[in-house]
């Protein structure tokens, strides 16, 4: 950003008493914009305002975070220029406590304050969105299963909704048309109010004709300015034939195609059913035979642009003009009863999900602004109507000013939000929102652009109440590059595809100061030609999300090419460096490729990139349950919840948890043919023999003893478990990439733990919980060995690179076609337009799409193309100093298809071609082939010369084609700036000769570690690890030995062939005195009653309950220390702790600054009684105590009571007055010091 600033800027730092749109296009500089306003507020000399005064809503945490921080560093400039002001050290020290937030924050915020009048606990809790998602899932099945019983007692539309949209083998259709609508009607602001609604555009008995229903205007309106758009066409057709050369020939059909379309748009003009006679009844006669001597190439044209206007004219009698009115008004009235039961369902599932969360104390992310929303609305408050309440005025007179940063992102819920905490205009406005339309990409996030665009068409630019200003001067980009953007999106981005025109207003205007020289260049476009086996086949993804098999050989080949041309530029370019004043060298940092979506693909492009010895960067976000290590113990997981799932049985059986080889597998199919495969294992392990048998049969034993712990212990502690009794964990970090395999492993400990943060238990629901991760998409990202700070190329979506900027920036897969998968769904929901329904006869097993669901489609398809639009802009606009395009297409005989209206007159393409776009390129060529440096496409495209009108432009572009062959061959190169010595270890080479580096491998072999004291210490120890040393805690003695993680050498399942071990014992004793119900009788009796009933639940396995002595537990109650617990007010069993310990209290022999060092100690205190002047810690032993080995024992478990009391003073603050051991082997409790 300048020093100074430009008018526009200055306008939208001063404006006051106006609600102000601030229109800041890409490179703008908004944010200095707003953070100067927000100063200059905090300092006006005559009205200054305190900081906690003013609302500032950023879209993300990080944003909010950049704002605070860039305000709190404007601030402290400002001190220092003044630094007597107190006003600003005031706002300084009110800065922390400011709200600049995001909404949802704002919204949490108001909640946490008001909950009172919520209904809400003060404990309430938000839920993540895949807890959140699990719960609506179980609460949607009880719903449907009650509707399923009331249908069953009585006829009800229920049945038929579910035959029609619940899917061919079950319901799931309907599950998902439910959630999607009650998610959709949590956008609005009165959720009931817009549901309550949909049935009415069915309900049509006043209805007469189809164009008295809104949206059927809507859509012949849409279809007619498509008619004009091909009259157009027919024009271009007619006077290339009328040409020199031109096949003249053809003019009378082209006349006679004209005379038809123009009577077809006064038709649409005109109504519904006049649309429909003349769409059906038209037809286009043949075209005459040409004479010798016609230009073939004018021919051809002709003749494709003819083509063109027939398809789709026939495509529309096909699908629009068979809807008679009266056919549109009975579908819709027979499918009445469907909605209105569909509605109902969707408000029954909204009220009991609402009751569930209410009752666990529960919040999901859409209520934080419906229950905001209900604090700021009045009772009275209605949808025509929204009256502010008393807690709205309030803040309407606290907040200053709001101000909305992002605000092309928000939605009509959240902007009811905002005007309810502003100012209204009669009350002096002070509402300021700045963004950018053309920057709206998150419409999948429910954004709403045309908020913004309903006001940059209203909103003047002279003073008044409702006040817009437009900042269109670019500080980021050199002049080539927003030359480039606007050449482009002046002729694709108008009012009817891209949903606002790219006029004067909205173009880039340079504010940026380069240097002419090394940086500056033509924007760069390579366009690689695939084999032509469909030249209107996607080159680079399908319109799902993965790439289909064919088309990663493309996405490969732009990998390719992309690395081979960074590797180029790494070479020879150099950048404007303005902290220096000079040029630097290109560095990998300073790059970034983008594609439209990088699932399935980021992983190609890292490959490519890291064979041409590029280091490359990518959150990828995915791949991470897919990965071998974790995948392996997410199958073992499986089986343990449920030991009958073959293929994640085989997988465990195949892993190197079990080592079984598929010979193995198939033997053990062979011998038990007719049986589970479970049973089939299960089987071979008791009957089999030979080491096979024996194999299966250890595993056998210890998944049992896995299912035992999964049903008593969490998810996170079952893993841990399998890690140290497998070794699983070690042997995958010596594995290739072991840090990372480990890193992973510890990646899914984590997860289950925030699993267990949730309202979410057991096994089962943490495998539901991944599965849920899985089928959204949302899994992790693999651990990366570079990180994105380091010297790395950055891959990333287009999405993700919203609001960051790079020097160069390489955007690929524009080939890609554009997703629109969800359009062919039978059910489709719009804002406005309400729900489109296909027409379902469940009998006949017939269905097609009411005319209200193609309207519902069209609408949604075009609002999906200007958001592809805008997607694009973005990516165009991230570049400083270089821009590099790189798409590919199939070709063919013809050569580059769909450049038949490169040719149009006008500074826009047609509007029918740009509404048929499929992928970016589809954009991007017919543009550049209106360019002077277009040549090669048009030539490729058969364009003759003049064919195409040129746009004389200041944009300057260089476009080279490849083929595969000019891919082929790519050697790997060296990583950037390798050593040759590294380079020649590599090749197995001589090291090169001379410089002597003696003195360097002497102090690299002579170094020693300077902690080395503290390298046989562990950094966390367990409790009884530190009672087998000696007491070091309060004791200065000094022994050092080695630290060695204990092994468990003998499998828990060997504990049913020769019984129990000491420890095992021990932990048996364990679970019964936690478990036992102190309110019960305790003598020997009840006691054998209560190991009963353990037992009977599987918290003890019958061998720990034969293990158990009930005589010698009652024995302890009858005991001082045990009646002293009965009677206590308070009593803590099994309580875990974490105490973090300095090194040199527990090891002497640490010193200096190791001393200070922290050492985590952690252990399970076994009871702790609350006496009202302090504790009575007990700690249960099973040792066996000798004649004279009473007060050895007591002196090896004296540090550990020691390390319990110390932990115990530190969490509870009050003292242990009395430590106990109690040895069930003699009955004898010991107090000790």
């Amino acid at each position: 950003m300048p020093t100074t600033w430009t008018p526009e800027q200055r306008e939208a730092i001063e404006t006051q008493n106006a609600r102000l749109l601030i229109s800041a296009s890409a490179g703008a500089g908004k944010t200095a914009v707003l953070v100067q306003r927000v100063i200059e507020r905090l300092t006006d000399p005559q009205h200054p305002a305190d900081i906690d005064r003013l609302l500032v809503v950023t879209f993300t945490q990080a944003a909010a975070a950049e704002m605070r921080e860039r305000i709190g560093l404007a601030l402290a400039r400002a001190i220092i220029r003044e630094p007597r002001a107190a006003n600003l050290r005031r706002q300084l020290l009110l800065l922390e406590q400011a709200n600049i937030t995001t909404l949802h924050s704002f919204c949490l915020d108001l909640m946490r304050r008001y909950f009172y009048l919520l209904s809400l606990p003060p404990s309430f809790r938000v839920m993540g969105e895949t807890e959140s998602s699990l719960l609506r899932q179980e609460i949607l099945e009880e719903v449907l299963e009650d509707r399923y019983a009331r249908a069953l007692e009585s006829a009800s539309p229920f049945g038929r909704l579910v035959d029609s949209f619940g899917g061919q083998r079950d319901d799931h259709l309907l599950k998902d048309l439910i959630l999607r609508l009650y998610t959709f009607s949590r956008t609005h602001p009165w959720p009931r109010w817009w549901l309550e609604r949909l049935p009415e555009a069915y309900r049509n008995d006043r209805v007469s004709s189809p164009d008295d229903l809104p949206w059927v205007r809507a859509l012949r309106e849409g279809l007619a300015r498509e008619i004009k758009d091909l009259a157009l066409q027919a024009r271009e057709a007619l006077a290339l034939a009328q040409s020199p050369g031109g096949p003249a020939a053809y003019a009378e059909a082209l006349r006679d195609d004209l005379a038809r379309l123009e009577d077809l748009y006064r038709a649409a003009c005109r109504s519904w059913d006049d649309l429909c006679r003349a769409g059906r009844n038209m037809e286009f006669p043949s075209l005459k035979r040409c004479p010798a001597g016609v230009d073939p190439v004018l021919k051809d044209r002709v003749q494709a642009l003819r083509q063109d206007y027939k398809d789709r004219l026939r495509s529309w009698q096909q699908t629009y003009f068979t809807h008679t009115p009266a056919a549109v008004l009975s579908s819709l009235r027979d499918l009445a009863p469907l909605v209105e039961e569909l509605v109902q369902a969707v408000l029954d599932f909204g009220r009991a999900y609402q009751e569930a969360k209410e009752q666990q104390g529960l919040v999901d992310f859409s209520d934080l602004e419906h229950y905001c929303l209900r604090l700021l609305l009045d009772p009275e408050a209605a949808p025509d109507n929204p009256l502010p309440s008393g807690l709205a005025r309030e803040l309407r007179q606290h907040f200053v000013e709001v101000l909305v940063d992002e605000y092309q992102d928000i939605n009509a819920l959240q902007e009811l939000i905002l005007h309810l905490v502003s100012r209204p205009e009669e009350e002096g406005p002070n509402l300021v929102l700045i963004g950018d339309v053309k920057q709206s990409i998150y419409r999948f996030r429910w954004a709403e652009p045309g908020l913004f665009l309903e006001k940059y068409l209203t909103y003047g630019r002279a003073p008044g109440s409702r006040r817009r200003v437009d900042l269109t001067v670019n500080f980021r980009s050199r002049p080539e590059i927003l030359h480039a953007v606007n050449f482009i999106f002046r002729q694709i981005m108008t009012p009817e595809v891209g949903e606002l025109p790219y006029d004067e207003a909205a173009e880039l205007r340079p504010g940026a100061s380069y240097p002419a020289g090394e940086g500056s260049g033509p924007v760069e476009v390579h366009l690689l030609e695939l084999s032509g086996r469909d030249e209107a086949a996607p080159p680079a993804g399908s319109e799902g999300g993965e790439p289909e098999e064919e088309e990663l050989e493309a996405v490969q080949a732009e990998a390719r090419l992309v690395a081979r041309r960074i590797r180029k530029l790494l070479e020879e370019t150099f950048l404007w460096d303005p902290s220096a004043g000079s040029f630097r060298p290109l560095a990998c940092r300073d790059i970034a490729v983008l594609l439209r979506s990088t699932r399935g693909r980021v992983g190609i492009f890292l490959e490519e990139l890291a064979r041409a010895g590029i280091p490359a960067y990518a959150d990828t976000g995915e791949g991470y349950f897919a990965s071998f290590e974790v995948a392996t113990v997410v199958s073992l997981l499986q089986v343990i919840d449920n030991p009958y799932q073959d293929i994640p049985l085989a997988a465990v059986l195949r892993s190197p948890l079990v080592g079984l080889k598929a010979a193995d597998l198939a033997r053990i199919r062979a011998a038990h043919p007719g049986e589970e495969f479970a049973s089939a294992v299960l089987a071979e392990a008791r009957e089999g023999r030979g080491p096979l048998a024996a194999r299966l049969a250890a595993f056998w034993q210890k998944l049992e003893s896995w299912r035992t712990l999964a049903r008593r212990s969490k998810p996170s502690d079952l893993i841990w478990t399998i890690f140290r009794e497998t070794g699983y964990y070690d042997w995958a970090g010596g594995l290739p990439g072991g840090r990372h395999r480990q890193a992973n492993l510890r990646a899914l400990i984590d997860r289950a733990r925030r699993y267990e943060q949730t309202s979410l238990r057991g096994l089962f629901g943490f495998l539901r919980f991944i599965d849920r991760l899985m089928e959204k998409g949302e899994d992790l990202a693999e651990a990366q060995p570079l990180g994105e700070n380091e010297d790395v190329v950055r891959v990333m979506s287009i999405h993700k690179s919203k609001g960051l900027e790079f020097p160069v920036v390489i955007v690929a897969g524009l080939g890609t076609r554009f997703n629109f998968q969800d359009l062919s769904k039978s059910s489709l929901i719009h804002r406005e337009l309400g729900l489109g329904l296909e027409w379902v006869d469940p009998e006949k097993r017939l269905a097609y799409p009411t005319l209200l669901h193609l309207a519902v489609r069209n609408r949604l398809q075009r609002e999906a193309l200007a958001e592809e639009m805008r997607i694009l802009y973005v990516a165009l606009t991230r570049a400083r100093e270089k821009l590099i395009l790189v798409g590919s297409f199939r070709g063919g005989e013809k050569g580059l298809p769909g450049l038949n209206h490169a040719a149009a007159t006008g500074p826009r393409l047609p509007t029918s071609y740009l509404a048929r776009a499929r992928s970016f390129l589809d954009w991007l060529l017919p543009a550049l082939a209106r360019h002077p440096h277009g040549e090669e496409i048009r030539r490729r495209a058969g364009f003759p010369g003049g064919a195409a009108q040129l746009l004389t432009d200041p944009s300057s572009w260089a476009v080279r084609f490849y083929s595969l062959r000019d891919l082929a061959g790519e050697e790997e190169a060296p990583a950037a700036g390798e050593p040759a010595a590294l380079a020649a270890l590599r090749a197995m080479e001589p090291l090169p000769a001379g410089g002597s580096r003696r003195e360097e491998v002497a102090a690299a072999l002579e170094w020693e570690y300077p902690y080395g004291a503290l390298a046989s210490i562990p950094a966390k120890v367990a409790v009884s690890d530190l009672t087998t040393q000696e007491d070091r805690l309060f004791k200065d003695e000094v022994a050092v030995r080695p630290y060695l993680p204990r092994v468990t050498r003998r499998p828990r399942f060997a504990a049913r062939e020769t019984g129990l071990s000491a420890a095992e014992v021990g932990s048996a004793y364990h679970i019964v005195m936690q478990h036992l119900d102190l309110k019960a009788e305790l003598d020997e009796a009840g006691i054998i009653r209560q190991i009963r009933g353990l037992l009977e639940r599987e918290i003890l396995t019958p061998e720990q309950a034969a293990a158990v002595s009930p005589s010698r537990i009652a024995a302890f109650f009858s005991t001082d220390v045990g009646r002293r617990l009965l009677t206590a007010g308070r009593v803590l069993r099994e309580v875990p702790f974490i105490l973090s310990v300095p090194a040199g209290r527990l090891y002497p022999e640490v010193e200096g600054e190791g001393g200070q060092e922290k050492v985590v100690v952690q252990g399970i205190i076994d009871c702790l009684v609350f006496e009202g002047d302090g504790w009575l810690l007990i700690d249960y032993k099973t040792d066996r105590v000798h004649a004279g080995s009473l007060q050895e024992l007591v002196r090896h478990y004296t540090p550990q009571l020691n390390i319990y009391s110390l932990a115990v003073e530190t969490i509870y603050g009050r003292p242990v007055k009395e430590k106990y051991l109690y040895f069930f082997g003699s009955g004898i409790p010991v107090k000790c010091p």
